[in-house]
C-alpha cells in the first residue's frame, strides 16, 4: 500500500461503480477490442473522441 493510497479507508459505497458507469466501461472495452481487431479503426477513434469532447 502506498502512502497516497486511501482505497482501504474509503466508505463501502465509494468502492462500488454505478450501473451506468459499468455500462460505459463495457462500451469502451468493446471499442478497444474493435480497434485492436482492426475493424475500421478510424470510425472507432472518431466515436470515442466525439463522446469525450470538452466542452460538450
Amino acid at each position: 500500500m502506498s502512502a497516497w493510497d486511501s482505497w482501504r479507508d474509503a466508505a463501502p459505497a465509494s468502492k462500488v461503480l454505478k450501473v451506468d458507469a459499468l455500462a460505459e466501461l463495457d462500451r469502451l472495452a468493446d471499442m478497444v477490442a474493435a480497434f485492436e481487431d482492426g475493424s475500421d479503426q478510424f470510425t472507432v477513434l472518431d466515436e470515442v473522441a466525439s463522446r469525450n469532447l470538452v466542452p460538450p
